[in-house]
């Protein structure tokens, strides 16, 4: 069917309308989705961000901790936790502490592992000897031929020390001591691996000095006598 001029020019007008139609309408159409694409994608960073965060959170991390010796061990996994408080109670719960390995009667260095599912972490114990206290040993003065040596450390020191500390202590040392002669000799105590000197001295027994002399006197006075006659 042939077309007038009239006709035509209807047609092409109306078809450029519904043409100019149709682009605006995508233009709104694709202006309504990029914000809701864009939306989306915020969301998505959003919840990426939070699971990247509550990881970091219930990431655990240990205490590297000291201790003295002979100190009980904490039972408490979260006194071996550097970041407990932002752990949450379920994590916490699901852990089990091992301080197996740790000798606290023993200085050293040791391990102790907290187990989470199959993730093992391993933590550091020292274990430090106590400083030890003052300790000074007596000076002792014993009278030649009374002589009588105690073997507990207790009774050559100064200064009063607790039962664990006494406990450390080895028995008196003499051997550098001669009873049967006056001077000034050392003795020693060991405590804790520490040697401590005292001094012991035996002094000239007056009484059997006297003795001797009265009876030196006693056999001039017998000769005097006898060469009077």
């Amino acid at each position: 069917m042939r077309l007038n001029k009239k006709e035509g020019t209807i047609l092409s007008i109306t078809a450029a309308t519904w043409g100019l139609f149709l682009i605006g309408s995508g233009l709104v159409m694709s202006a309504q989705v990029k914000p809701i694409i864009h939306t989306t994608y915020v969301l998505h960073m959003e919840e990426r961000k939070i699971a990247q965060a509550q990881a970091k959170t219930n990431e655990i991390k240990l205490k590297d901790l000291e201790i003295e010796n002979a100190m009980p061990l904490s039972v408490d996994v979260k006194d071996y936790l550097e970041n407990a408080t932002q752990l949450t109670d379920e994590t916490i719960h699901s852990l089990r502490l091992d301080t197996s390995l740790v000798n606290i009667n023993q200085a050293g260095t040791y391990q102790y592992v907290i187990s989470y599912g199959k993730k093992k972490y391993i933590g550091t114990i020292v274990v430090k000897e106590k400083p030890m206290p003052k300790i000074t040993l007596r000076d002792v003065e014993y009278k030649l031929g009374n002589v009588s040596f105690s073997n507990y450390a207790k009774d050559y020191i100064l200064e009063v020390l607790t039962p664990e500390v006494y406990n450390t202590c080895s028995n008196p040392n003499f051997q550098q001591v001669d009873p049967l002669a006056t001077g000034i000799y050392n003795y020693t105590i060991t405590c804790n691996n520490t040697t401590y000197t005292g001094k012991i001295t035996i002094l000239p027994d007056d009484k059997i000095n006297t003795t001797i002399e009265d009876e030196e006197d006693d056999e001039d006075d017998d000769f005097d006598f006898d060469f009077d006659e």
